[in-house]
This record gives C-alpha cells, structure tokens and sequence, in this order.
C-alpha cells in the first residue's frame, strides 16, 4: 500500500474533478455535474446483506485523455461527505510517466479532523455502467488528509481503448465510489427475558416453593371427593413479583421445598393468578 499525503481543497458539495498539480497545486473551477438518483426495486427475497445502506458517489473526469500524465500529476475530485466525515479522490492517469501502456492509480483521501473507519469500494464504469475495475476495502484512517492507494487500477491504454466503451462520446471517464453508512442508532436485540420467565412456570425442577391448593368436598358437591392440586413456583420470583404469596411459604433451613397450604380459592383461578406473577 502506498500512501500519499496531499494539501486538499476545502468541502464541497458537486462531484467533478479539479486539477491539481501534487508539487504547485494548481487548481481550477471544475464544472458542476449532479448525480443521477437510483432506484432499487426488489422481485424476490434479497439476501441477507442487502439490509446494509451503501452510499453511492459518481465521479466524472472530462476530458481524460488529455489529462496531465506527468509522473505524480493528479486530478482531484472534490470532498463528499458520508458517516459524518468528509472524502475525496485523486487519480492519476499515467502515475509512471509518458508511456501509453502505463497503468491509472487511484488514491482514496480521509479529510475531515481525527480518525475515521470505512468499509468502500472504488470502480471504474464504462458505459453502459458496467464496473470495467474494482477493488474493495476496509481500512482505517488515523488523522486528517490521511490516503489510502490503489496501484495499477488499470491501464491507461484499456481506458483509452474504444472497443472497451469505458470513455462516453465526451471523453468522460466515470469512477463510482460505494461507502457502507454505518447505522445512526445501535443495534438492540429482542430480550429474551419474558419468554424464559414463562419458561419457568410450574417448573419442577427448579423450584423451591409449591402451593398446594385443595378445594373442600362440601364446595363440589356431594357426588365429587375433594381435589388437591400441586403449583412449583420460586421463592426469588415470588419475593420480587408476588411478596404476599412468598410469605405464605416459611423457608427451610435444611434446604427442603417449603409448602403452602391454600383452601379458600379454587385451583383453576390460583393456576391463572401464579401465571399473571410470571408474566
């Protein structure tokens, strides 16, 4: 990796390219030119890495044949701003010198105050909007003006070669750059909480409480014997959710589940009572 430190221009908001010279800096206006918006429609389930957001910024070089190719002579585009800092771009048509069958570099600027992580790919489109060449990266920027450099994107003479149809009828060379935006609020997944609360009720196995709840013959009728029916609950639960039922219970001192008799509500609505307290 070979890495350029360049004096940038200041932030602009347009995506046409400004000349430079890396030793005397000169620059010129560059014309305006405003990026086509872009609409994605989904036929099918995408796969699960379309829920990324990328950022796409196109950058246009007129005339890029007739471009400087002096050895580190470069055309810089002006800054573009995403996840709260500020880019650019620099490529340099012919980075070894004169010759036609040199290859094209391209550097990618971080340019705003501190450090800044990116995940990006840069791109060479002809046109028909074909990516002719890629490179992806993720890379870590540790201050201002600080590049990183990708060598022999291509050959010169690939994108001067017509049958390649890289050039428009202008000249126009077009470089697309896609940052990943890094989400604006922290991911939370669901809490599982409620569920292994439930998970819990009338767990025998883990409980140190039962409740046992009889209903006296006379109340059923003279045809049906009296009924008992057992709950397991947890004295920690009961403590925090239900305090009046955990004092029913006396804790045991030798580790043993404590009981509760119960006589004067039917099993069938305490069931629903110790189901409302787990939630």
């Amino acid at each position: 990796m070979r890495v350029r430190f360049l004096g940038l221009p200041s932030c602009a908001s347009t995506y046409s390219c400004s000349y430079f010279n890396l030793k005397k800096m000169k620059l010129s206006r560059p014309k305006v030119h405003r990026p086509i918006n872009t609409v994605t429609l989904d036929v099918g389930k995408p796969p699960s890495s379309r829920g990324e957001t990328w950022k796409t910024f196109t950058i246009l070089y007129h005339s890029f044949e007739q471009l400087s190719t002096g050895r580190d002579h470069g055309i810089m585009s002006p800054n573009f701003s995403c996840n709260g800092k500020w880019w650019n771009l620099a490529i340099f048509p012919c980075d070894g010198g004169e010759a036609p069958d040199e290859n094209v570099s391209i550097d990618m600027y971080h340019v705003s105050k501190g450090s800044a992580s990116a995940t990006f790919s840069v791109g060479i489109l002809d046109m028909n909007g074909v990516v002719a060449s890629e490179y992806d990266r993720n890379e870590h920027f540790f201050g201002v003006e600080e590049g990183v450099s990708f060598d022999d994107f291509i050959k010169r003479s690939d994108i001067l070669d017509p049958s390649k149809n890289i050039l428009d009828s202008n000249g126009t060379l077009r470089v697309k750059v896609q940052m990943k935006e890094e989400p604006k609020t922290a991911f939370v997944p669901p809490n599982s909480f409620a569920n292994k609360m439930k998970a819990l009720f009338l767990d025998e196995a883990s409980a140190d409480i039962c409740f046992e709840v009889s209903v006296p013959a006379e109340e059923e009728g003279s045809d049906t014997a009296a009924s008992d029916d057992l709950f397991h609950a947890h004295r920690l639960i009961l403590d925090t959710c239900a305090p009046m039922l955990a004092a029913l219970c006396v804790s045991s001192d030798n580790g043993e589940m404590a009981i509760a008799t119960i006589t004067d509500v039917s099993p069938k609505i305490f069931r629903q009572l110790l189901f409302h307290v787990y939630g």
